[in-house]
């Protein structure tokens, strides 16, 4: 009875965590097709989401490094790929005041 309820609640955070994961990848093709049409205003806004998903995503990493294997190595992604949101809306930031 006991596992089952670890084993629950262990496949609901890979849920959430898939989902937030799959939001960052939709939230990618979003900004970068944005970006392609031009549309800066968006895509800073797009850009500013996917940071905010990524930041939720890091701490809910954090959260259940018990469960997740090579918690290191995926920090360090994670935290990359949140440099890498906010460099690009900082990008999409600039472009826009060129314009």
């Amino acid at each position: 009875m006991k596992e089952e309820t670890i084993d629950l609640k262990l496949n609901e955070k890979i849920f959430y965590t898939s989902l937030v994961n799959l939001l960052v990848f939709i939230s990618w093709g979003v900004s970068l097709f944005l970006n392609i049409l031009w549309l800066y205003y968006l895509t800073f806004i797009v850009s500013l989401t996917n940071f905010a998903l990524l930041v939720f995503f890091f701490y809910q990493a954090r959260a259940q490094r018990q469960y997740l294997v090579n918690y290191k190595r995926k920090k360090l992604v994670l935290l990359r790929m949140m440099f890498v949101a906010l460099a690009f809306a900082v990008l999409c930031f600039v472009s826009i005041r060129m314009y």
